[in-house]
């Protein structure tokens, strides 16, 4: 009787171990907010922006790029290999933390208000330097371009935690 006791402890423990425990996560900017339903996926959000246009929102994807200077922005996917994203912009002061580029990879849930925009030429061209593509591949983006973000007012990143604040050296994206 107790070898089974020891033995179903040991599982207990095996079991907690292997990942079953709750993984930690961190929010920058505001608390979730407990009155917003289950997160929306990014592709329903791109395929239904007038619904959600000027609306808070909560939406669940994987960071796929980030602002790696002050954490200032993060793009999201449904799927790391998918091509539609969405752009996140915080709005809340950074002050208490920012977005580390550990976040790349990670889940995260992001809350704010949708809206479109337009984007002027220097700033896609920036966001793209930000994303680390090549010199050839930037050369190619000419004039304004339509877009959509998410003024972020909090984000809930598994499997990071906040780093030291730094001033961000840009303006927030136009339309703003």
């Amino acid at each position: 009787m107790a070898r089974s006791a020891w033995v179903i402890g040991l599982a207990a423990i095996a079991l907690l171990a292997s990942g079953c425990a709750k993984e930690r996560a961190t929010t920058f900017g505001a608390p979730q907010s407990a009155s917003l339903t289950a997160p929306l996926t990014v592709a329903d959000v791109m395929a239904n922006v007038p619904k959600h246009e000027g609306k808070t929102i909560r939406v669940r994807g994987t960071v796929t790029a980030l602002c790696e200077t002050s954490g200032c922005w993060i793009e999201i996917a449904d799927a790391p290999q998918d091509e539609q994203k969405l752009f996140c912009w915080f709005t809340f002061d950074k002050a208490a933390g920012r977005v580390p580029p550990a976040a790349n990879g990670h889940v995260a849930v992001v809350e704010g208000k949708l809206v479109s925009y337009e984007i002027p030429e220097v700033q896609r061209k920036h966001f793209a330097e930000e994303k680390g593509l090549p010199k050839a591949e930037i050369d190619k983006i000419k004039g304004p371009e339509k877009a959509v973000k998410l003024e972020c007012t909090s984000a809930k990143i598994t499997g990071i935690e906040a780093v030291d604040p730094q001033a961000c050296p840009h303006e927030p994206p136009a339309g703003r």
